[in-house]
């Protein structure tokens, strides 16, 4: 893998120590090494539109994974131009898609021009592909006397509500308010500074980042996770994938998932019965479907 990030030499010795084994797999880019290799793996807009143009120069086929984020902005006029660009590319093979919105963009921008696969989900560490979360006995109801309720996500905005921090902490008030014997957990860049001295008597902890091997620790005492995000308020065109990676590794661990789709994505789940998918705001009871 080669990438252009500042400073790899450190970061790769930060990588080393969770990933010894794949770490020298890393190096700086250097486009004159092209000839080494019969194809490239590019994930995310912005990175492909950066490399098209030395791809095509040294005749270097490509595969492009459309994950949300990188550039991938619906409906922007510089997501736009990127994406003219690089599906008009010859060298583009094959388009990877993990979200229904970014499989039609792609088949309605090409005609079908291009093979595209959707592959749902999000890659994610196999620590988390093994037996346990089925056989989870430690939830509230079931002899745990507290019900722990999750926010994972990294913080990109002031407010956080792309991920939804405030309907977070509005969810956290229905159940305590109604009485619940509830706990709240956040990682991800947010603390007691980001709660509002109405919501400063809410039970809450508060996490930066974890480790793969941390988080699933995290998740696997977890009772629920919340995760109302809500597209354009990172930028214009901005979304989230569904569920979020968070909510996907969560679920691994046997958390449930308590999540909002708002563009609509979700081919997979049953609402009631394998993931609970509410409006984003919740309700002003604590009979409303949030609780």
């Amino acid at each position: 893998m080669m990438t252009t990030v500042p400073d790899l030499r450190s970061l790769v010795a930060e990588y080393a120590s969770l990933h010894p084994e794949t770490h020298r797999q890393i190096s700086p880019y250097d486009a004159r090494r092209f000839g080494e290799f019969e194809c490239a793996s590019v994930m995310f807009l912005n990175n492909a539109a950066h490399f098209v143009a030395d791809m095509e120069r040294d005749g270097l086929p490509f595969v492009l994974t459309l994950y949300p984020g990188g550039g991938l902005n619906l409906g922007t006029p510089r997501t736009e131009r990127m994406l003219t660009r690089v599906l008009a590319s010859p060298q583009l093979r094959h388009v990877i898609t993990t979200q229904p919105v970014v499989t039609e963009l792609v088949t309605t921008r090409t005609g079908g021009s291009v093979p595209v696969t959707e592959i749902l989900g999000v890659t994610v560490d196999p620590g988390y592909l093994r037996p346990g979360p089925g056989l989870r006995t430690n939830y509230f109801g079931s002899g745990k006397p507290v019900l722990d309720v999750c926010f994972v996500a990294f913080r990109y905005t002031a407010d956080g509500s792309d991920k939804g921090w405030p309907v977070f902490l509005q969810t956290l008030r229905l159940l305590t308010d109604a009485g619940l014997p509830v706990q709240g957990h956040v990682v991800g860049g947010f603390g007691p500074a980001d709660v509002g001295a109405e919501d400063s008597d809410l039970p809450l902890t508060f996490a930066t980042t974890l480790s793969t091997p941390e988080l699933r620790a995290f998740y696997e005492g977890m009772d629920v996770i919340v995760s109302p995000t809500t597209p354009g308020r990172l930028a214009p065109g901005a979304f989230d994938g569904f569920p979020t990676g968070s909510c996907v590794e969560a679920a691994l661990c046997g958390v449930a998932l308590v999540a909002t789709d708002p563009l609509g994505q979700n081919r997979v789940f049953t609402d009631g019965r394998d993931i609970h998918m509410p409006p984003r705001t919740p309700p002003r009871s604590p009979s409303g479907s949030w609780t």
